[in-house]
């Protein structure tokens, strides 16, 4: 080789002349080599080089194994059933290493499609981070990583390998309390996110065999800690282990871009992994003479300055955003459409505070690993010890800051999770973490009315989607200029948009009502109700507050002296009637299941401790009414699989599974157990042709609650109250 060629060079020109069995053969072989000649210049080992050929061989018979055959015999779960992938989609193997030498971790991925669409993406994650890590935490962080990277740089038609059986399953399940995955139930909440997330992002657990390329890469990072061997040796090791992505067809269609172009490779979970991030990937983009220079790329952490108190009491604060950031599904940064959150809001400005509590004092370097914990899913710079908002507030304006947090006696599930990563992080001195808010109400304002007439309502209807339509628009425009004589607020009718709508029935229940012209005497609710004025018996409550209740028993209770504050407490008699309360909430659970079902045990538990001046809920109850299951190699004799289904709607299987699991688990959050239900399932042609199916599902909740029979009946206000309404997004 002449000393004007580069071993690259030669390596590229060398392999346009092989065949491509022989190339792979030589690739893996060389790689071996190499792998094992740095084994020995660092860690003072040594191999017999027909041990070394050897073990590069085997390498290859894995990487043909794995696309031919499965290397996992089928279990019990869908998700551990190996199957080839389809043509056209891509195979990434994921596996993670902790170093023995190096307090930190690593993982690395393989990825390879069938056929002659052969791409070679190659990625190391290198975290120095001073402190220990347990192996299942780091697989679990391994995952999210990988599924990260996919995810933000836009790939499709992915199915991701994993050696972890415990957190495929873990992912796969929507309980996180098992022993086993507990330590990382919020990064595996993360790897569901992502995979949810996308219909084309795959996920199934394999043999440690068929991840073995994946776990020597995440060992092989540990070779790269400095500079000086970053500058001698990507160029050589990017060739060799581009080897096969080289020995594709110079014709390759346009398919092959898919992964062209250098992308910036960066993890969900990179707070955790320390200040040391090496990013080592190799991408192909080859023209007819497939000499395309392979980019190596290294990636730089960045360790920004700011303070932390160090007292027992922990407050770090995320700067407010005129476009503020928001938490979704656990740990997801993304910018807030305030109209998607309210209709009310046109500027809003918001920030996070996290309220640590810990055990002891913590030590300048534990600090740091907190920090990197918080600084998740915000810029650094966006980290502080002091509100933000305080700056941020408009002199002279009469702003009010409001604070929402999570009451001091009920630890919310995030900070469970949130402890348990801290713990496995080595900062067992964190007892709690809970996230509060801090809001920055607008300022009310006044529309029009009165000056601009119908124009001005119209606007504001526009601005704030109250959905007015041409009756609603003319009668309150009429409301305000004739009757009321002056101007509404953003308060007002936002408030009257809310009644208004069709989800709330009251309007029409207790509405005018004329058909063919003639006014009937009596409101809809007034028909209902006669029936119980006719036959009282032992009601209570009846057609009123969303809720009913009837007479209970006279139960001893312990209660306190003085409500409100520390005292004793005494046992007396009190009445407490049974009460029972019932929602449908049939189209949000056609759409998403799983929100649709927490939202409708969610609005009737609202209406339980609504009633009257307050009561409590006891266990609850739910239905569900779908079309036909279409279960797979279970199917009904009466089932037509011809029939067609909304694709905007879930399917009724899927219904019934996520519409289950949002209805218990939303009760559970509130010490509310779902203990009875009934489920109907049913679609069928008539004789007469018609089809008869529940295509929209019914989706009904309802609860047994208590409530003291003093209570019954709300108070009367006096002039000069203020109506204070109280809502948000779920807990």
């Amino acid at each position: 080789m002449s000393s004007d060629v580069s071993l690259e060079q030669w390596f590229f020109s060398h392999f346009q002349l092989l065949e491509e069995d022989i190339l792979l053969r030589m690739a893996v072989t060389v790689w071996s080599i190499w792998i094992h000649r740095s084994d020995r210049l660092w860690n003072n080992g040594s191999m017999p080089s027909h041990i070394a050929v050897k073990t590069g061989l085997d390498f290859l018979n894995i990487w043909t194994g794995a696309q031919t055959k499965s290397t996992t015999p089928s279990r019990q779960h869908s998700l551990h059933n190996w199957e080839k992938p389809p043509l056209g989609f891509l195979k990434c193997n994921v596996d993670a290493a902790i170093s023995n030498n190096v307090a930190g971790m690593a993982y690395g991925s393989w990825f390879f499609a069938q056929g002659w669409h052969w791409y070679c993406l190659l990625a190391w994650l290198l975290a120095n981070t001073g402190s220990a890590f347990e192996p299942r935490m780091v697989e679990a962080l391994a995952l999210t990583g990988v599924l990260e990277k996919l995810h933000t740089s836009g790939f499709n038609n992915i199915i991701v390998e994993s050696d972890a059986k415990a957190l495929v399953d873990g992912i796969a399940s929507t309980k996180l309390a098992h022993p086993d995955i507990f330590e990382c139930g919020l990064v595996l909440q993360d790897c569901r996110r992502l995979i949810d997330g996308s219909a084309t992002i795959k996920i199934v657990h394999v043999s440690r065999n068929a991840c073995s390329i994946a776990h020597f890469l995440a060992n092989l990072s540990f070779d790269f800690m400095s500079d000086v061997s970053w500058s001698h040796t990507p160029d050589f090791l990017c060739t060799v282990l581009s080897a096969q992505a080289l020995s594709q067809p110079a014709n390759c269609s346009s398919r092959s871009s898919v992964m062209a172009g250098a992308r910036e490779i960066t993890a969900a979970t990179e707070f955790l992994l320390g200040n040391n991030r090496k990013t080592l990937y190799a991408q192909r983009d080859l023209p007819i003479n497939r000499r395309n220079q392979l980019l190596l790329g290294m990636l730089r952490g960045h360790r920004p300055a700011f303070g932390v108190s160090n007292k027992r009491s922990v407050s770090l604060r995320c700067r407010a955003q005129s476009k503020p950031k928001t938490l979704v599904s656990r740990g997801v940064t993304s910018s807030v459409d305030e109209q998607s959150i309210s209709n009310k809001i046109v500027g809003l400005r918001t920030e996070q505070c996290f309220n640590i509590g810990i055990r002891s004092g913590i030590s300048s370097q534990k600090l740091g690993v907190l920090r990197w914990l918080l600084q998740e899913t915000y810029e650094p710079e966006n980290l502080g010890t002091e509100s933000f908002l305080e700056k941020k507030m408009k002199e002279g304006v009469n702003a009010v800051k409001v604070e929402a947090g999570p009451r001091l006696s009920f630890t919310t599930a995030w900070s469970a999770n949130a402890v348990s990563i801290c713990h496995a992080c080595g900062l067992t001195e964190v007892t709690r973490l809970e996230r509060s808010r801090s809001v920055v109400p607008e300022e009310v304002r006044y529309v029009p009315v009165m000056e601009r007439g119908r124009k001005a309502l119209e606007e504001i209807n526009q601005e704030m989607g109250l959905a007015f339509d041409e009756q609603d628009l003319q009668y309150y425009t009429s409301l305000f200029r004739e009757d009321i004589k002056r101007n509404p607020t953003t308060v007002e009718l936002f408030d009257i948009a809310q009644s208004n709508r069709k989800h709330s029935r009251h309007w029409f229940f207790t509405g005018k009502i004329i058909i063919d012209g003639q006014s009937i005497n009596r409101t809809l609710m007034q028909i209902v109700k006669s029936t119980l004025q006719a036959n009282p018996n032992n009601y209570v409550i009846g057609f009123k507050d969303n809720s009913s209740a009837i007479k209970g028993f006279s139960v001893k209770q312990l209660r306190p002296v003085q409500p409100g504050s520390t005292c004793p407490l005494n046992a007396s008699n009190r009445d407490l009637d049974i009460l029972f309360t019932a929602e449908t909430h049939n189209f949000p659970c056609a759409v998403a299941p799983h929100p649709g079902a927490e939202t409708g045990a969610g609005g009737r538990i609202r209406d339980t401790h609504a009633t009257g001046r307050g009561s409590f809920v006891v266990a609850s109850t739910a239905g569900y009414c779908v079309g036909n299951l279409n279960v797979e190699r279970s199917y009904a004799p009466w089932e037509d699989h011809s029939f067609t289904y909304p694709s905007n709607l879930a399917s009724p299987l899927q219904v019934l599974i996520d519409a289950s699991n949002g209805a218990s688990d939303y009760g559970n959050n509130f010490g509310e157990p779902l203990i009875q239900g009934y489920t109907r399932t049913f679609g069928m042609r008539l004789p007469s042709g018609e089809r008869r199916e529940w295509l929209k599902p019914i989706m009904f909740s309802g609860g047994i609650g208590q409530i003291d029979h003093t209570h019954i009946t709300k108070g009367e206000p006096d002039v000069g109250m203020l109506v204070v309404k109280i809502g948000g997004p779920a807990y």
